[in-house]
């Protein structure tokens, strides 16, 4: 059995993808994607809106950063007027940017660390698009940077009970996520589970935070594609 665990936002395409490849898919939607619309932070999100002709680059971080960043900034309306260079981190969130009629230039490794070898050398303010569960490396990394964080990851500790103590194979797409999977399910759960993450990044971090992993069976698909994800998944079957 494979366990999707992204939000049920944007789990469409994984779900017809598996469909198509007659996989067993089951969703266990861990998180939701909240929008920081009517946060605080508004206030300096309307200050950045306003100059956004001073930015000579604008990034976003995932496809949830176009779809909560769009009810912050008109992106159709961006598509005309904007002069600087729009920039995006792989497919997926170039995908959400072409609907909004923008061609983005994308990381070639489809990651942070691409996306700052692109930008890095480019001069200019950037304002970049993110979700507050992003791990900052860019927000680390960049200079002359403003940063909205438009959405938050929020979790479901009811929906971890139907992970069950049997054989799965679990889907993860970021950090936070497999950090609270992790966190929250005892050992001999989590060690009848295989983990296919989307990146190395993540199991990286999950050892910087956490002791006592090592046994846990975590492996990294090609790309942090829903269709490689299924892919590596399936060769667990």
């Amino acid at each position: 059995m494979i366990v999707n665990t992204r939000p049920l936002s944007l789990s469409e395409n994984i779900i017809l993808l598996a469909k198509d490849q007659v996989l067993d898919l089951k969703n266990i939607h861990l998180s939701t994607l909240e929008s920081n619309e009517s946060s605080l932070d508004n206030q300096r999100f309307d200050l950045y809106v306003n100059e956004i002709s001073a930015y000579d680059n604008i990034i976003f971080t995932s496809q949830s950063a176009v779809k909560f960043g769009s009810k912050i900034l008109n992106l159709e309306d961006l598509s005309k007027s904007f002069e600087g260079e729009i920039y995006s981190i792989g497919p997926a969130t170039s995908l959400e940017l072409q609907k909004r009629g923008i061609n983005p230039i994308v990381a070639q490794s489809y990651n942070s660390e691409g996306l700052l070898e692109v930008i890095r050398n480019k001069r200019g303010r950037s304002l970049l698009f993110c979700g507050k569960n992003s791990r900052g490396y860019l927000k680390d990394n960049l200079i002359n940077l403003d940063v909205i964080d438009c959405y938050d990851l929020v979790f479901n500790s009811n929906a971890l009970k139907q992970i069950e103590r049997n054989d799965e194979i679990i889907l993860v797409y970021n950090f936070k996520t497999l950090d609270f999977i992790v966190s929250s399910l005892d050992m001999e759960i989590l060690n009848s589970k295989v983990f296919i993450v989307a990146s190395n990044r993540i199991l990286e971090q999950l050892r910087e935070s956490r002791k006592n992993i090592e046994g846990l069976k975590i492996y990294i698909a090609d790309e942090p594609s829903d269709l490689q994800m299924l892919k590596k998944a399936s060769s667990f079957i």
